[in-house]
């Protein structure tokens, strides 16, 4: 969790500072809003503050469309010790009243971001021998080089059989290599290759997404180049 708007204080002497506005907090998969009535007491080292908060959720709907969930309560956390300052505090109730309207508000200035996993995968025919298109995945891509932390997942390693070739390879999509898993074996008089992969993308709130359907277009023609060049 961390701040992503804080309450400015507003000097009303030497000691005290209203202490009044909206407080904003990120965390994972949703925004944390609390509405902040008080003071604080900077001699005394003392915050006295009446608060609402709530939680407004983010889950992702298809591949790139975030959607709100808002609360359906909140918590309301008055401070007894407001009575005794010197001049009274307004009321939060106008704030309570038009909550949502004014964390909308709050929302247009932000940007959510979600991460998510695509799952790629495809098959391509060819007239090409497996053994033709097989080396040319290992030519042009280079096998997968696993990290530690990915030992659990090291499911295909190569193998070439007279029916069969496999092998995992390094894909690159945004600047960053994943593990293709391809499948070659003979197919009428040629060849057919099956592969697959999950890579990470980004979605945000202004609809804009960080691998587009055309990227995704782009990565099954360049994975078709390669069985065919």
């Amino acid at each position: 969790m961390h701040s992503v708007q804080k309450v400015p204080t507003v000097r009303r002497d030497d000691d005290i500072y209203q202490y009044r506005g909206v407080e904003v907090e990120k965390g994972s998969g949703e925004y944390k809003f609390a509405y902040v009535n008080g003071i604080i007491r900077y001699n005394e080292g003392k915050k006295y503050v009446t608060s609402v908060a709530f939680a407004i959720k983010t889950t992702a709907v298809g591949d790139n469309e975030l959607q709100f969930l808002f609360p359906k309560e909140y918590v309301y956390s008055p401070d007894r010790a407001m009575f005794s300052v010197r001049e009274p505090l307004d009321s939060l109730s106008s704030l309570e009243t038009n909550f949502k309207k004014n964390v909308f508000l709050k929302l247009g200035s932000i940007v959510v971001k979600l991460p998510r996993k695509y799952a790629f995968n495809g098959e391509v025919n060819s007239k090409y021998s497996e053994k033709s298109i097989y080396t040319n995945f290992k030519r042009l891509l280079g096998e997968y080089k696993w990290n530690d932390d990915e030992y659990w997942w090291r499911g295909q390693k190569e193998e070439q059989t007279e029916v069969r070739k496999a092998n995992t390879f390094a894909f690159e999509v945004n600047g960053k290599k994943y593990p293709l898993k391809v499948e070659v074996y003979p197919y009428r008089n040629g060849s057919k290759v099956n592969y697959s992969t999950t890579f990470e993308y980004v979605i945000d709130s202004t609809g804009k997404t960080s691998v587009t359907p055309a990227q995704v277009k782009q990565l099954h023609d360049q994975v078709a180049k390669i069985v065919n060049d």
